[in-house]
């Protein structure tokens, strides 16, 4: 009889079960361990056994493979985003801001490998391409220039971050072999909270009361390209390097090209200049018109300070080392009262001595350096501009003088309404484009078209003493007419000529009001004077542009960034000289 059979069980197991239940419970328990004997043979549970340690065996190996935990970040490896200890540390590449809409391609730049090569730095983040999507949208770019590769050995390139747009960016070399091409040290870059640079051109919609900025603020800082509008004004093989930029966009501009300059270090003990990215001009622009407080004014620049007063390398010089550009003119930074125009950063006491960039400085202010305004050309070479400057230099200039402009109604007695109606009187000299019937601000191919066929052009003062105007109409070959001395005195003196008569004539406009006539002091100067002012306005043409290249124009040529930023390194290191070697 089988011993596990239901009437095995009962004949056997009745008395003991009946009179005894916890023998009852051991029995059963016997019992099914000798049913699953009777199923499960020797050599099954061999088998399992093998299969456990086999598994065991494969997940030791992961784990020992893989290795432990990364050691924390060293200085070599991975420099702090901030400067926040009150010891001196490794800098972080700056976040770096190219602006494209509407490219994939990605600009990259070399990066010199010491004899012990440095780890790779990687990407850091990637941010929105257009300011109207939420950040998660996209990564996305337009206008970079495309990748390339340097045949040095020493060098590779090596992607840092994804910055605004996509845009990835790298480090430049920190070599010796550069020291004579930084003669007067070198420039190291601030890594700011996004809330200063990044977040502002993502939020590029909200930059403006009346109309969203993203466009301007597009392809790092140049604008849409214009190559599609000014076809068959400039030469073919140029029209690609022409833009529709925006006179406010130098801060966005300016933080390109230092991430990619030769002369930055990332080793701030060895900096002569520090760099802060803050891009105050788009912060404050949609606070000046429309009706704001001062201290809403006031805030994101206050702010700003907040943050920089707190970084060591600014406490050691109380920022005298410092620079900054300004995408606005310094009278935007400069209000004495709460009842007054603009805000007060330039006038806070933490900005005392810290220099600053602007397109118009104060003329009495000697931290303030004005650079040029950008203008639509961004050549990609060295031999572009010289192309260019041919092509100005031999256009047959069919008008005297050329008027870009608008009459100003608000004003009283605007002189731009006295050359407007002088232009139209004297039709058959002056070529005029009137900004109330040709879209001026967002481009124009016919205000390229006046220039290139006048020998001079008007440029009254605009809101301040300067405008955009004078930096197109000198890229077109012509000459400026100028009727404010501001406009050109303890203004751009760094990049064009001591001898201000070299290049443009100065016409006193109180001159204009009583009676003089523009057309005939124009009509006045000899062939042979217009000929030698043009040739000096086309001589200058390279420092007033900006190179599309964040790498610059290369074999040692310089545009107007290289020109500035040596000129701010030079200014510092006269100032340490004058203190005996210590900046104050």
């Amino acid at each position: 009889m089988n011993p596990f059979s239901k009437s095995s069980s009962t004949v056997k197991g009745h008395n003991i079960l009946d009179s005894h239940p916890m023998k009852k419970t051991t029995i059963n328990l016997k019992n099914t361990f000798r049913l699953v004997k009777s199923y499960v043979s020797f050599y099954h549970c061999a088998w399992l056994l093998m299969i456990i340690l086999f598994q065991f065996s494969i997940l030791l190996v992961l784990l020992t493979t893989r290795g432990g935990p990364s050691p924390p970040p060293t200085h070599e490896q991975y420099p702090p985003t901030h400067l926040q200890q009150e010891q001196p540390q490794q800098p972080q590449v700056i976040q770096q801001l190219d602006l494209p809409l509407d490219d994939d391609k990605i600009q990259q730049e070399q990066v010199a490998v010491q004899e012990q090569q440095q780890p790779k730095q990687q990407p850091l983040e990637e941010v929105v391409e257009d300011g109207n999507k939420p950040k998660d949208d996209v990564s996305h770019q337009l206008g970079s220039p495309p990748d390339h590769e340097d045949g040095d050995n020493n060098t590779k390139q090596v992607p840092l971050e994804q910055a605004i747009e996509g845009h990835q960016l790298a480090s430049p070399s920190d070599q010796d072999d550069n020291h004579e091409q930084c003669k007067y040290g070198k420039v190291y870059a601030y890594d700011l909270p996004p809330i200063f640079n990044k977040e502002l051109v993502i939020n590029c919609h909200d930059l403006d009361p009346w109309k969203s900025k993203c466009p301007a603020v597009s392809n790092n800082g140049f604008g849409p390209n214009a190559a599609a509008t000014l076809a068959g004004t400039v030469p073919q093989e140029l029209a690609p390097s022409w833009w529709w930029t925006d006179m406010f966009s130098g801060e966005i501009i300016y933080h390109t090209r230092m991430s990619h300059y030769k002369c930055r270090t990332m080793e701030p003990e060895s900096a002569t200049a520090f760099y802060v990215p803050f891009y105050a001009g788009l912060a404050v622009s949609k606070y000046l018109f429309t009706n704001y407080t001062a201290s809403e004014r006031d805030y994101p620049c206050e702010r700003f300070l907040e943050w920089v007063k707190e970084q060591p390398y600014w406490k050691r010089s109380n920022g005298s080392d410092h620079f900054l550009v300004l995408g606005r003119m310094t009278w935007d930074f400069r209000r004495k009262t709460d009842d007054d125009w603009g805000t007060r950063f330039l006038l806070t006491p933490l900005m005392k001595n810290m220099l600053r960039l602007t397109v118009e400085r104060h003329p009495w202010d000697p931290l303030e350096i004005s650079y040029p305004y950008p203008t639509g050309f961004h050549p990609r070479s060295a031999p572009e501009i010289e192309q260019w400057q041919q092509f100005a230099g031999s256009r047959n200039r069919t008008s005297l003088f050329t008027f870009v402009g608008a009459k100003r109604q608000k004003v009283k007695n605007d002189f731009r309404t006295l050359l407007l109606d002088h232009c139209r009187n004297e039709a058959d000299a002056c070529n005029l484009v009137d900004c109330d019937k040709t879209p001026c601000s967002d481009g124009s191919s016919a205000i390229l078209e006046a220039l290139l066929h006048s020998d001079f052009c008007l440029q009254p003062r605009g809101d301040t003493d300067t405008r955009k105007s004078t930096f197109d109409c000198m890229l077109s070959g012509s000459i400026p007419v100028f009727f404010w001395e501001g406009s050109f005195r303890g203004q751009h003196e760094m990049f064009l000529s001591g001898e201000p008569e070299s290049y443009s004539v100065f016409i006193d406009r109180k001159e204009v009001r009583n009676g003089t006539s523009v057309r005939r002091v124009l009509e006045g100067i000899s062939k042979e004077d217009i000929k030698r002012m043009r040739d000096k306005v086309i001589e200058l043409i390279p420092r007033l542009v900006y190179a599309f290249p964040s790498e610059g124009l290369g074999n040692d040529a310089k545009d107007a960034f290289d020109i500035t930023v040596e000129g701010v390194l030079q200014k510092i290191v006269q100032k340490t000289e004058r203190h005996g070697g210590t900046v104050y």
